[in-house]
């Protein structure tokens, strides 16, 4: 029986990444990247960053979030004129 042909390699290959990616944020050491995703908020340009995300993200989630309820809202009301 091939490994890759079993039900559990896709799922046991993904929690290998998650775990590698895991470890090697929380053992990073001096990087700079490391440090800002593991959010070690000890400088102000990582904390600028981190609120520009936020907001931009907000913002996204936001507009997304208004554009789906207005076109379901068109979308409703127009279902609802059509005669059966």
């Amino acid at each position: 029986m091939q490994m890759s042909r079993s039900k559990w390699f896709q799922p046991a290959f993904a929690v290998g990444l998650m775990v590698g990616f895991g470890a090697l944020i929380l053992l990073g050491g001096r990087s700079e990247t490391v440090r800002g995703l593991r959010g070690d908020g000890r400088d102000e340009r990582f904390k600028h960053i981190d609120l520009a995300a936020t907001a931009f993200a907000g913002i996204v989630l936001i507009t997304v979030s208004s554009a789906r309820f207005s076109s379901r809202s068109l979308v409703d009301r127009t279902a609802a004129r059509t005669p059966p």
